[in-house]
């Protein structure tokens, strides 16, 4: 007991709160590590949760993209009633969303997984039985007749007579369309005319020349020579605003001819005119019975420029230096002229069986009948202002066709059989930074 005792120290203070310490920290670990399984648990809940969306989120993306396949399909078995489908709020647009979408059972579909557990509808249709849905579609509806010797779109759904009455009409007004600049007069400049405003203290821009190969080269020489022989340019001497020539190829493949006008462009205060609003004029020009669409001649260029303004137009080639008599492309407010330039040609016409935005026109009516009185009724109108009409874009007397990017039947307006391909085609998104690109640019579109 007594060698017990003298080997026995009593702990100091200073043990005492070491201890209490190693006490506070483990007793802190411990916390911890609870705090952490409990964050593990909800972790895993949260991915559960995560992983459960996605799958909804391809299925209903697989349903939707299917559901838009089937837009104007019918399947064999007609006798099957329809469906009705509205896909849950997903991060596409809401005017799809908003949509319910008649879906038609299918013949067979078999589905089959990818390497990340999304089903592909284009691996995964492997048999589909289906028949077309008439719709009125313009290539399949029009035909083409020689009137005067020059070819001219008709619509079939007209009928033998009523072709024969809109040739007549035709036949009367040649002077309307235009084959060629030649062709072109113009609108004239006294009824309107482009003027150019510019900043009081703006000072002229002479742009260095830029250099082109041979090929553009002798281009640039051909699509100079065009507007030279038709007197749309002219040639000058001493300009004070000098621009480069620009070559733009066309959807046809043909070019055209431009100036780079962003020196003059910054120079010009915008004319606050007001454009038509797109929705109102689709919406005014859907539903109708029989439609006529027509496209100005190079619009743009039936405006002269005012004479004052024509130097300030000047644009370089490897020859020599030209300046615009007419109103060219690419120039700032030009658009706003022409949109004023059509209100004022078609007052009495516009809202009421016309809808033109900029150089974009369509004929509007119920009636087979009437169809052929309003031609006449434009034929006349523009014949007036000497606006020309380019007969390889106009086609006469159809029951659908695109305006301004929408298909107008006589239900209304349709999605463009173009742009839902483009959608059907679409992969699906399979992960979350896929489905915010598809939301940004679905955001961008609308």
């Amino acid at each position: 007991m007594r060698s017990m005792r003298q080997g026995f120290v009593a702990p100091s203070r200073g043990d005492n709160v070491s201890m209490q310490q190693l006490m506070e920290t483990i007793r802190a670990l411990q916390e911890a590590v609870a705090a952490s399984r409990v964050d593990q648990d909800r972790f895993q809940v949260d991915l559960a949760r995560s992983q459960a969306n996605n799958e909804d989120l391809c299925k209903t993306n697989e349903e939707l993209r299917r559901n838009l396949q089937n837009v104007g399909e019918r399947t064999v078995d007609e006798r099957a009633p329809p469906l009705l489908v509205k896909a849950p709020p997903m991060p596409f647009s809401q005017e799809i969303m908003d949509t319910v979408i008649p879906v038609a059972p299918v013949a067979f579909i078999k589905r089959s997984k990818t390497k990340r557990g999304v089903c592909s509808v284009e691996e995964g249709i492997t048999r589909l039985e289906i028949t077309r849905e008439k719709r009125p579609e313009p290539t399949g509806e029009v035909l083409e007749r020689k009137i005067g010797g020059k070819k001219f779109k008709l619509g079939r759904c007209l009928g033998q007579e009523a072709h024969d009455q809109i040739v007549v009409v035709i036949a009367r007004h040649m002077d309307v369309f235009a084959w060629s600049a030649a062709d072109m007069p113009g609108i004239d400049p006294d009824f309107l005319c482009h003027r150019l405003t510019m900043y009081p203290k703006v000072r002229p821009v002479r742009q260095r020349r830029r250099k082109f190969n041979d090929d553009r080269r002798q281009v640039i020489r051909e699509e100079t020579q065009k507007p030279l022989s038709t007197c749309h340019i002219r040639e000058i001497q001493y300009p004070e605003w000098l621009a480069n020539f620009v070559l733009v190829k066309k959807a046809s493949g043909k070019w055209r001819m431009c100036v780079d006008f962003t020196d003059l462009n910054k120079a010009c205060p915008k004319d606050s005119y007001p454009l038509p609003t797109i929705d109102a004029l689709v919406d005014s020009a859907s539903g109708c019975r029989f439609l006529s669409f027509l496209d100005a001649f190079s619009g743009y260029n039936q405006i002269c420029m005012h004479p004052r303004d024509e130097c300030k137009t000047t644009f370089m080639t490897e020859l020599s230096c030209y300046c615009y008599k007419v109103m060219p492309f690419r120039l700032k407010n030009a658009g706003a002229t022409y949109q004023r330039s059509m209100d004022r040609v078609l007052a009495p016409m516009i809202g009421r069986n016309v809808q033109a935005y900029v150089d974009d026109m369509v004929i509007t009516s119920q009636v087979k009948d009437q169809h052929i009185v309003d031609l006449e009724e434009l034929f006349t109108t523009i014949a007036k202002y000497r606006l020309k009409l380019n007969p390889e874009k106009c086609v006469f007397g159809v029951e659908a066709g695109k305006f301004l990017g929408f298909l107008l039947t006589e239900h209304g307006r349709e999605a463009n059989p173009k742009k839902c391909a483009a959608i059907i085609a679409m992969r699906s998104p399979i992960s979350v930074k896929e489905v915010q690109q598809l939301t940004r640019q679905m955001a961008q579109e609308k």
